[in-house]
């Protein structure tokens, strides 16, 4: 599928953030007025008769669990089919904490930074450290730390229960501290295990950031592609599972003309 850096990806993806955002901060305060088919957080969400549940948090709780629950089985189907046809966008156009992650990074105007070699196996490892001890423990720690859950379980919280657990607050709070103190984004870059999950699910047919080396103007732009990335990801360089969320900030920071240098491309593999 082609693309024209005419298109505001940026605006269109801030949308989607924001209707995210209220919709999970309206969504207890119609489970209070006796609206009952939607429910729960972004670990696990129903919708009538059908259920979400987060891929990184539903192979934790079968770990934990260790039996393949039927309910967790169908429900990461969905969400498994959506990133491995789209990629990992859950983390650029849904997700709350990384809608918060891009405001903290902006005041704090945190720039582009080299990309280090250790930042991969950082990321599978802390996965891995994970998924192990949620086998070893008998717990779901992927659902413990999962920022997607604990920033959509405090409003159901305070709406029920009067106000936030102390367990729940105190970790996103210490999401808050690592989000300040670590290099720009890292949390969602690297430790998260939720979009590791989602990038390990991408194949050769998956959407992603397509190059274009004919039409490319480095020296016209300053390599504009790479400092606007939020990954620090250069998409000259990129591999599968470099973390690209298909966020589109670098092609609609692409000059080139005509025809823009880079676009989003479906069943090409990389």
């Amino acid at each position: 599928m082609g693309s024209s850096n005419h298109v505001q990806w940026t605006r269109w993806r801030r949308l989607s953030q924001l209707c995210f955002v209220v919709f999970f901060l309206a969504l207890p305060f119609s489970n209070r007025l006796g609206q009952v088919e939607v429910l729960g957080t972004l670990a696990s969400l129903s919708l009538g008769p059908v259920t979400l549940v987060d891929p990184s948090v539903g192979v934790s709780s079968i770990l934990a669990s260790r039996a393949i629950s039927i309910g967790i089985a169908s429900g990461v189907v969905l969400p498994i089919l959506l990133a491995v046809i789209l990629g990992p966008v859950f983390c650029s156009w849904i997700c709350p904490w990384g809608f918060i992650s891009e405001i903290i990074a902006k005041l704090l105007r945190r720039r582009h930074q080299p990309r280090p070699h250790w930042l991969s196996p950082l990321r599978w490892s802390v996965l891995a450290a994970l998924m192990t001890g949620s086998l070893l423990l008998g717990l779901p720690l992927v659902a413990t730390v999962s920022a997607p859950r604990l920033i959509t379980i405090l409003p159901l919280e305070v709406i029920f229960l009067g106000g936030a657990g102390i367990g729940n607050l105190s970790l996103l709070g210490g999401l808050f501290v690592l989000e300040l103190a670590l290099p720009r984004r890292l949390w969602c870059s690297t430790l998260c295990p939720v979009g590791t999950m989602l990038v390990l699910l991408r194949w050769p047919r998956t959407l992603t950031v397509g190059w274009t080396q004919r039409t490319c103007r480095p020296m016209a732009c300053g390599e504009n592609c790479v400092t606007v990335c939020s990954w620090n990801i250069d998409p000259k360089n990129m591999s599968s599972y470099s973390g690209c969320t298909n966020c589109g900030a670098c092609i609609q920071g692409c000059p080139s003309e005509p025809e823009a240098s880079m676009g989003f491309l479906a069943g090409k593999a990389r």
